[in-house]
């Protein structure tokens, strides 16, 4: 399906909820994914940088990053 200039793959699975029965349909947008992981790692980056110079990061960041301000590696 494109949409102005966003392109949204769709699949669907049947699915059953005791005796709801339906079908969910699962929409995936590859572009926004690349950039939610860019946007993601210039975050860590500033983050990381920060730390370097003895400043304060977002708490939200912390779970990125170890005591040390190195990148969690799971």
């Amino acid at each position: 399906m494109e949409l102005k200039e966003t392109t949204f793959y769709v699949t669907t699975h049947d699915y059953q909820l005791g005796k709801l029965a339906g079908t969910l349909y699962l929409c995936c947008n590859p572009q926004q994914q690349v950039n939610l992981r860019d946007w993601r790692r210039k975050r860590i980056a500033q983050a990381q940088q920060q730390l370097r110079e003895g400043k304060t990061i977002k708490p939200e960041l912390n779970k990125f990053l170890d005591a040390r301000g190195e990148v969690w590696l799971a």
